[in-house]
């Protein structure tokens, strides 16, 4: 045992929790009133700093035992790409009501504790530091981040839920952070700021699916429309605090006024240094959860915006419009059938407000869309159906693309539509603020079903027909040449392919050149099988940007560069209207 770490007899002592049985026995007296509906049992979490140095963090946790005498605590597998979780945490105590029970590990993210019936049960799960930060690429973020001076925890890996307590039913919750003010270590979650405790009344899945910080963090606080944004940023970058606080400021409140949605009390951005520290090392990511959103970027990221769209701003756009688009506008499962909708209308919507924010310019919205036009046409799974998107979405990078593709082009068809049948009184706008009002006055989850007949009732039955085809059949859609407004005009186009040329996967794997493709643009350029790879450059989708690759054979060392373009494909560009 490390020295100073407290005795795991010990570890709960200071966040003792009572509770009662869920329900009293027997029924009421006969003049007495019907009793109410018993609440829904409550569940206490707290995360407690032992060990600043180490460091060492305890996630302790609160409730009633399952009534049939064994419960089940549970960490979320598969959602972003994660299987086997859970690997971070160890279950080093639990206290029933006569003392300490044996638990059992039923697998990574599954603890199991058999009890009386309904007994009052703590468990203290320890967390030790971690390196996931350093891994060059995600989903490896989304797992609980423990080093010096800093913890990152996203509620569904870190805070193991009781799992025979309904996930969507609401309930009393609660939060407290102890042993970090004491350190030094600021605190803050997707539900307040500081320590002590926070008490909410949400589900466990929406509790969980949020995000939990604590360490030397810089914490910003700006108000939009007179509710508190929080910025968290550590580590070092090229731009200043400020400007980051004010990019995603205004784009926060620039979704807040389309929706007219001024209510959400609390909202919280985070940014976190990630990778290697490599400088030729280039990239950013992250992910929407319950009132926050959490960045990832590597140290070299800029502020600076691309022609091509694809930047931090654009990022911000798409992840804090799925406050609405995602989160309000919920999916029915499996969700993934929906992802067209919920990703490529997100996509859609992001290039539209930076447009009208004046965040990007009138060519970098035309460079934009024509990436994603010659993107999709060059998915060699264009014309795969719903279903394999449900199969391989966060298996295969080319399935993962489509519903981002294909829902932008299919908000694009809407849009125009809409307008059209409405004479221009309405738009794709108008359906998207309906939807959010309607689930927020208690639609159920949306299927495609659901989506395809509100695109019926605004913009027609023959586009929704149309729109069916393509999402769930996998049809190309009909693009109009004004589909864009009167100033553009979409072409057909022959377009390059992404196509590296050679066995990328299997030459990083293996560190020998294979799979050349002859006369193909990396044979061109002097690459062949057998060769050494060092290192390599290369940006995903993009034939306009050179891969660099580095070789050794008998000859030596050398660097090689080549456009990474294969056979045409037909498809469309957007080009400004002669007149």
């Amino acid at each position: 045992m490390p020295s100073g770490r407290a005795p795991r007899s010990r570890l709960l002592a200071s966040g003792a929790l009572a509770l009662g049985a869920c329900a009293a026995a027997g029924g009421p007296a006969p003049s007495a009133p019907a009793p109410a509906a018993p609440a829904e049992p409550e569940v206490r979490y707290r995360i407690e700093l032992v060990e600043p140095v180490t460091p060492l963090v305890v996630v302790h946790v609160a409730c009633a035992g399952d009534a049939d005498g064994e419960s089940d605590f549970t960490l979320s597998e598969g959602w972003g790409g994660l299987a086997e979780t859970g690997h971070e945490l160890e279950l080093v105590e639990v206290l029933g009501r006569e003392g300490a029970l044996e638990p059992e590990r039923v697998r990574s993210s599954v603890w199991r504790v058999r009890h009386a019936p309904g007994e009052p049960l703590e468990l203290a799960f320890e967390l030790a530091p971690t390196h996931h930060r350093d891994n060059p690429s995600p989903p490896e973020y989304y797992l609980p981040i423990l080093e010096p001076g800093l913890l990152h925890a996203l509620g569904a890996q870190a805070l193991p839920a009781p799992a025979h307590l309904a996930g969507e039913v609401e309930r009393e919750l609660s939060l407290e952070w102890s042993g970090f003010a004491e350190q030094g270590w600021r605190t803050i979650s997707s539900y307040a700021e500081g320590p002590g405790e926070v008490r909410v009344r949400r589900s466990l899945d929406a509790f969980r699916h949020a995000l939990f910080l604590a360490g030397e963090l810089r914490l910003h606080r700006v108000d939009v429309h007179g509710r508190a944004l929080w910025i968290s940023l550590s580590g070092t970058w090229s731009f200043g605090d400020d400007e980051f606080v004010d990019l995603a400021a205004r784009i926060v409140e620039s979704g807040r006024e389309f929706f007219s949605d001024f209510e959400k009390p609390f909202y919280l951005i985070s940014v976190i240094p990630v990778g290697t520290g490599d400088p030729g090392s280039v990239s950013y990511g992250g992910t929407g959860l319950t009132d926050s959103f959490a960045l990832f970027m590597t140290h070299n990221v800029g502020l600076e915006r691309t022609p091509r769209g694809g930047d931090i701003a654009w990022l911000l756009a798409h992840e804090l419009f799925h406050e609405w688009n995602g989160h309000a506008i919920s999916l029915a499962q499996p969700e993934q059938l929906g992802y067209w909708f919920s990703e490529g209308f997100t996509d859609f919507y992001a290039r539209r407000l930076l447009l009208r924010d004046g965040l990007i310019t009138p060519d970098e919205y035309l460079a934009s869309w024509n990436q994603k036009l010659q993107a999709y046409a060059a998915n060699p799974q264009r014309n795969a159906p719903a279903e394999r998107v449900l199969e391989a979405f966060w298996t295969e990078r080319d399935v993962g693309n489509l519903p981002y593709q294909r829902g932008d082009l299919v908000a694009l068809v809407v849009d125009h539509a809409i307008q059209l049948r409405s004479g221009g009184a309405r738009s794709l706008d108008d359906l998207l603020r309906e939807l959010v009002r309607r689930a927020r006055a208690g639609a159920a989850p949306c299927s495609n079903e659901d989506l395809l007949a509100a695109i019926a009732e605004f913009a027609g039955a023959d586009t929704a027909a149309a729109v069916r085809r393509v999402v769930l059949e996998g049809a190309d859609p009909e693009l109009a040449p004004d589909a864009c407004g009167a100033e553009l005009e979409l072409v057909p186009t022959e377009l390059p392919v992404f196509d590296t040329g050679f066995d990328h996967e299997r030459t990083l794997a293996e560190g020998v050149v294979s799979g050349v493709v002859p006369g193909g643009c990396a044979a061109r350029a002097g690459l062949s099988d057998g060769m050494r790879i060092t290192s390599w450059s290369v940006n995903y989708g993009r034939t306009d940007v050179p891969i660099e690759v580095r070789v050794r054979d008998a000859e030596g060392e050398r660097a090689l560069s080549f456009l990474p373009v294969g056979v045409p494909v037909s498809g469309y560009q957007l080009h400004p209207r002669l007149r």
